[in-house]
């Protein structure tokens, strides 16, 4: 049976992203001139999303151009997805780039990619990496707007396909719906396609592959009068050939909430899945292409069926197992079950851990009737300070000489910083000084810097005295810091008084200030607020409307090692300084997703609540945020359904409501949600609003939604963790087992509330909190650390196992693993990363090991490490892992290691610039126990003259300045030793390319000794026909690259011959004789297994 072939195929792999991969084959029937689509279920460990065959799955076939945002490194800008005309095109994930006229590339902020064409109009792109294809779009979406978007797009491949995508008039039907939209509500104006899915693939000769996909509207997630219904869309059936490949889902829609999973985008639309795939089915002798489903004739080859189960933590449903069978889905002709297994996750249970600063001194509460010099003699601030993702805690006292850091050792133990050096001033505490600090990535490498500034809020003026400078500490990260003064910039946080507060008939001067990215260069700059003294009317701000007398509202832009320099701004005489008299905190959110962050302006005793709009240089556009819900000091920051886009949690005192921010056509829109974390009608907050929130967002179950710890629950002591249900609405958990632990939060701003912080100490990617008292202190962890939903095991239909092990990244060592830690960064080292390019450690748990049967009774073990993670911080992303080990076992039972070491420039991330194979164990590699290397070198041809050249005698890639980029590999180098340490030959491969990046001439040269008297070459040279991309049409086009024409090879040798030993093992000069067969070796048995898995 053909499906039994494919299926024997499927089996686990491990990315160079450290990822766990498994690709099951979904085997289909022979299509004319070999034109079939390839079909399979992908798994990823390190896919969050859960679609259609469930969490970390992906049904492996369709292909689709989707929205993408602007990003600095190709357009200068970052400019998120807004469902305008100017939202960029990605296909399959990577950049379309327009052209213009003269076939140039168009790039930057409003330059129309997405807009829509008029009857016989065509734009025209090639991808950012050049795929060297010809990509074309047509028409309107909706037919009429030119702002829906495109109506279809059409792709010449290089390989001679021509691919459709969205829904094509001369091809498409009504069973098509290729060109996926949205939820519309009545009086939707623009209907605005969402993406395009392939709905065609035909070769020159008219053969073709047609994809059907299946839309709906549905009621699901989020309820609110913006997000009435979801929109969902799903492949539905593939014809060609006569064949027929058909989809069956059933609906998750009243079963578990959280297996729902919603996407709000831009404020414009909720993209929902809710559908999930339960089997696939294959029919031959199917004709009838006008509609779905077969007739009476079709004969059923072959039916995958899929089995599921929720996750016990999440509810997420989880791929059990795949078993395929003969005929249709009532067939009982089956080949045996392949089975998954996966990590259940830790749930709400903590347990204490071995704190080693138990009894330290770290944390005194004061008492708030004593004299403000003698509250708060010491406390902490935690952050990750080393940059190796696990929280620390920066120990302050009163005397700053005893200053502290401590870092994480990631088992609940400490260890102090010896280079620590921030002892020059007090970092917090009340008394004269006044003084508050505030932790922040300043400079944009990853490493948490230390602000201290001056702050009077909640004290009377008289209470503090002179400022003290503000200084901007700079993490080196090993605990030592760089001073920088910021004595040009007004950093202070000073509360204005009225005649309530102390006696007199003005309002006191105020100050308070934003930290914020106001050009998007990834360095934080600073706002500043001041609000003169006036007379008081009212306990209201008089001047809430009108303009200030002067200057009273500063912009200075980070310029790294030349400090803050103050730039033009067109608020300068507008006062962001908010009525309640005691500004809390500043609150910066990206409230349009356009990558910029923008200013709230919560005036809630006016009534009303306006964002300053980021334009990116400084100057801010003012718009009121609608419907009419305050938005105060107290709105938090929030995720609660997991889209990645940041909400607000708004803390009411009859219920707390969600607000979800977005942005249409540059107008501010909100919806907001009332959320029931508890029915009893009674406050949230029993205590003054200035006091603290009295709810802590965060993701406690690990299902990448946030979840809500309640504090106070109806005014006690008690406390309790409500998770999120991912639609705004939120359950109390039954196993969290802290709720008679008084958690009260430390906020050093104002009065010592309470004694806990929130943090990952242990580096395990889960909320720990670390609870502080006078008498002692505690870190509460996870009893079970471990992730949920992660593949753990795989058992195929022949029986044989495979076993994966994982480690997070932020806490790398397994216990008891002599082979070291599995993940080191580049941090502090010659590798490390310099901006734009940052070096990070999230708490990303990758593969450690790898175990799989032989089939011969034995197993065979992968061993993984990882070195060198980094981030761009110009829109690139994660650029993957710099170096990537593989440990597995020699013949001789002796530990082998293969390492890569792979680009993280673009375009070639991801590429390996050198592979080698090493006789020691996994992190002991070194040019002493080398048995073979072979290094690239990439060039681009867009790059200036000469760079190919300087590349091969650098090693390093070239750059290029042009848009669109065409790598290739001019060079590769192969040399090596036996296993008694003699050179084998070196190996130099050297290629020229055409334009379309097909290789003209490949010289080979093998040199056995190093000597051009030892050197064979060969030269293999292509010549081909001229290209044809002429059209007859716009739509009608040849696209015919590198035809070959003509193949040349010629080699050359030495004219002597090296002299040859038969060597000195036994009979090596016999003659004659009769040789023993000598056993296989379990080992060699072991090794031909593994090289056939490998394969």
């Amino acid at each position: 049976m053909f499906f039994a072939a494919a299926a024997a195929q499927s089996q686990v792999t491990v990315s160079n992203g450290g990822t766990a991969s498994y690709e099951h084959a979904i085997a289909v029937p022979p299509g004319i001139g070999g034109l079939a689509p390839q079909l399979g279920l992908s798994y990823s460990s390190g896919d969050r999303h859960n679609g259609v065959v469930g969490y970390g799955w992906s049904l492996r076939g369709p292909s689709t151009i989707t929205r993408c945002a602007a990003v600095r490194a190709t357009d200068g800008v970052h400019v998120s997805v807004g469902y305008t005309a100017n939202d960029k095109l990605c296909l399959d994930g990577e950049r379309l780039i327009p052209l213009d006229a003269s076939g140039n590339a168009v790039v930057g902020a409003g330059k129309g990619d997405a807009a829509g064409l008029s009857a016989g109009g065509y734009r025209e792109y090639r991808t950012e990496r050049d795929s060297y294809s010809r990509i074309r779009a047509y028409g309107m979406a909706d037919g009429t707007n030119a702002a829906s978007g495109p109506a279809w797009f059409r792709v010449w491949t290089k390989s001679g396909r021509i691919v459709d995508y969205g829904n094509n008039p001369q091809s498409s039907d009504a069973n098509t719906n290729a060109t996926i939209g949205a939820y519309y509500p009545p009086g939707q104006t623009v209907r605005y396609a969402d993406l395009w899915a392939s709905s065609r693939i035909a070769d020159i000769f008219g053969n073709h592959v047609d994809f059907k996909y299946a839309q709906r509207d549905v009621t699901a997630g989020t309820q609110s009068s913006a997000y009435a219904k979801g929109h969902e869309w799903y492949l539905a059936e593939i014809q060609y050939s006569n064949n027929k490949v058909i989809f069956n889902y059933t609906d998750r829609v009243g079963g578990p909430l959280q297996d729902i999973s919603e996407d709000l985008r831009g404020g414009v639309t909720k993209r929902i899945s809710a559908q999930r795939l339960a089997s696939i089915t294959t029919y031959t002798n199917a004709p009838n292409t006008g509609s779905l489903g077969v007739t009476t004739g079709a004969v059923a080859i072959a039916t995958t069926q899929l089995g599921y189960q929720p996750g016990p933590v999440t509810k997420r449903s989880r791929l059990a197992g795949i078993w395929t069978c003969a005929g249709d889905a009532t067939s009982t002709k089956c080949l045996p079950l392949t089975q998954f297994r996966y990590s259940a996750g830790g749930n709400g249970e903590y347990q204490a851990a071995n704190f080693n600063l138990a009894s330290t001194v770290i944390f005194n509460t004061g008492r708030f009737d004593s004299p403000l010099g003698q509250r708060l003699p010491t406390g902490i601030f935690t952050a990750d300070f080393n940059g190796d993702g696990r929280t620390d805690i920066l120990h302050w006292e009163s005397s700053p000489a005893n200053n502290r850091l401590y870092f994480s050792n990631g088992d609940g133990s400490f260890s102090e910083a010896p280079l620590f050096n921030i002892k020059d001033r007090r970092l917090a505490g009340g008394g004269s000084e006044c003084v508050r600090t505030i932790l922040r990535d300043f400079d944009g490498d990853g490493l948490v810097d230390v602000l201290a500034y001056s702050d009077a809020s909640g004290q009377q003026p008289a209470a503090c005295g002179p400022a003290t400078p503000s200084v901007l500490y700079k993490n080196r990260g090993d605990g030592s810091f760089d001073k920088q003064s910021l004595a040009n910039v007004n950093l202070a946080i000073r509360e204005a008084f009225d005649k309530e507060f102390v006696g007199g008939t003005i309002w006191g001067a105020g100050d308070m200030f934003y930290i914020v990215d106001v050009d998007g260069d990834g360095q934080l700059d600073f706002v500043t607020v001041h609000r003169d003294a006036r007379d008081v009317d009212h306990r209201m701000d008089p001047l809430v409307d009108k303009p200030c007398d002067t200057v009273c509202t500063r912009v200075f832009r980070n310029e790294g090692a030349n400090g803050f320099r103050e730039i033009p701004t067109n608020i300068s005489r507008l006062s962001l300084y908010p009525s309640n008299p005691a500004p809390m905190r500043d609150l910066v959110l990206d409230v349009d997703n356009d990558g910029l962050p923008d200013l709230f302006d919560a005036r809630p005793w006016s009534g009303r609540t306006e964002v300053l709009r980021s334009r990116g240089d400084g100057n801010f556009d003012q718009i009121l945020v609608a419907p009419s819900v305050i938005m105060d000091s107290l709105a938090i920051p929030f995720d609660y359904n997991g889209d990645g886009r940041t909400d607000l949690l708004m803390q009411g005192y009859q219920w707390p409501w969600l607000m979800v921010l977005g942005d249409v056509d540059k107008k501010l829109s909100t919806a907001a949600i009332s959320s029931n974390p508890t029915s009893e009608g009674r406050p949230f907050i029993d205590m003054p609003a200035r006091f603290g929130s009295g709810m802590v967002p965060m993701d406690m179950d690990g299902d990448g939604r946030q979840d809500i710890l309640m504090l106070y629950v109806n005014g006690s002591s008690r406390t309790a963790l409500y998770l999120s249900m991912g639609n705004g609405s939120f359950v109390e958990s039954t196993d969290f087992n802290l709720t008679d632990v008084r958690l009260r939060p430390l906020d050093n701003s104002f009065l010592p509330l309470g004694s806990f912080v929130i943090g990952d100490f242990t580096g395990r990617g889960n909320a720990e909190f670390l609870r502080l008292t006078d008498s002692g202190n505690t870190l509460y962890v996870k009893k079970d650390p471990s992730p949920p939903d992660l593949l753990i095991g795989v058992t195929s239909d022949t029986g044989a196992a495979t076993s994966l092990t994982y480690v997070p990244l932020s806490n790398p060592q397994l216990p008891g693993d002599p082979l070291g830690p599995r993940y080191a960064s580049d941090l502090r080292t010659a590798n490390a990363a310099a901006l734009p390019r940052i070096d990070i450690t999230p708490s990303s748990y990758v593969v450690a090991t790898l175990q799989t049967d032989n089939g011969a009774g034995g197993t065979v073990k992968s061993e993984y490490s990882y070195q060198g993670l980094k981030a761009d911080t110009t829109g690139r992303d994660a650029l993957g892992f710099r170096v990537v080990r593989r440990q597995t076992v020699a013949p001789n039972g002796a530990p082998r290691t293969s390492e890569v070491v792979i680009a993280q420039d673009f375009p070639y991330i991801g590429l390996p610039l050198s592979t080698s194979v090493h006789r020691s164990a996994l992190n002991s590699v070194s040019s002493s126990n080398l048995l073979s290397r072979t290094t690239s070198v990439y060039c681009d041809q867009t790059a200036a003259a000469g760079a190919e050249a300087a590349a091969i005698a650098s090693g390093l890639p070239c750059t290029s300045s042009q848009v669109i980029k065409r790598p290739y590999t001019p060079r590769s180098r192969s040399t090596g030793v036996d296993l008694q340490g003699v050179a084998l030959p070196t190996v130099i491969v050297q290629t020229a390319v055409n334009p379309n990046g097909d290789p003209m001439q490949t010289t080979t040269t093998t040199s056995l000794t190093n000597s051009p008297s030892n050197t064979y070459t060969q030269i293999a040279t292509n010549q081909y026909w001229p290209d044809n991309t002429g059209c007859a049409d716009t739509q009608t086009c040849a696209w015919i690259l590198s035809r070959v024409k003509q193949n040349t090879e010629r080699a050359t040798s030495p004219g002597s011959i090296l002299p040859t030993s038969a060597g000195t093992a036994q009979d090596a000069t016999a003659t004659a004789g009769t040789s023993a067969k000598p056993p296989v070796s379990p080992a060699l048995i072991s090794l031909i297994l593994q090289l056939l898995l490998d394969d």
